[in-house]
């Protein structure tokens, strides 16, 4: 249900939070993680993002507010080596939300593109504060994600729907052509 680079980049979000000991993996973590994804890059590229300003708040965000696993919970666990960092609820909530969405538009995989339009429903997260401070909503990456419409209202040939776009239009103006000229 969920496709390899993104299982790839759940795995990164929780490299991420090990190797600064963060005892929690957070939206923010995910949204960093989503960061380094080229599909993730593209969406937030189209939408006017600038994807190393979000990189660098998400960072400094991690580092100054995040709470830090001690070394009495480490050794509960067996150490460092056997301790993985755990999914906060906002990001079981992120997830679930993302297979929802995709289920009901009668898809099978989570995307990128899925993840990122659930963020938004978690309005009081700083990875949402820090997109939103970039202009982008979730309005926009539906529209991006839909269309391949682009932050200012222009398809993209980009677009992860243009293919689809283009192939569509082919079939109606194919049909369009049986009708008016029969063969």
């Amino acid at each position: 249900m969920m496709g390899r680079e993104l299982e790839r980049r759940l795995s990164d979000a929780t490299e991420i939070a090990k190797t600064q000991r963060h005892e929690f993996v957070s939206l923010e973590h995910i949204l960093l993680a989503l960061c380094g994804s080229p599909t993730t890059v593209q969406i937030l590229e189209a939408l006017a993002v600038n994807v190393p300003t979000l990189k660098k708040q998400l960072r400094a965000y991690l580092k100054d507010k995040t709470a830090k696993i001690t070394e009495d919970q480490l050794e509960t666990y067996g150490g460092y080596d056997s301790w993985t960092p755990e999914f906060t609820m906002a990001c079981h909530r992120l997830i679930q939300r993302a297979a929802l969405q995709v289920k009901n538009a009668g898809r099978n995989q989570i995307t990128e593109g899925s993840l990122l339009v659930s963020f938004f429903y978690e309005a009081d997260s700083h990875a949402v504060f820090a997109l939103s401070q970039q202009g982008l909503s979730q309005f926009d990456v539906i529209n991006y994600i839909s269309h391949g419409m682009t932050k200012d209202g222009v398809s993209s040939a980009l677009g992860p729907a243009a293919p689809l776009a283009k192939i569509m239009m082919s079939t109606v103006f194919r049909r369009m052509n049986q009708k008016d000229c029969p063969r």
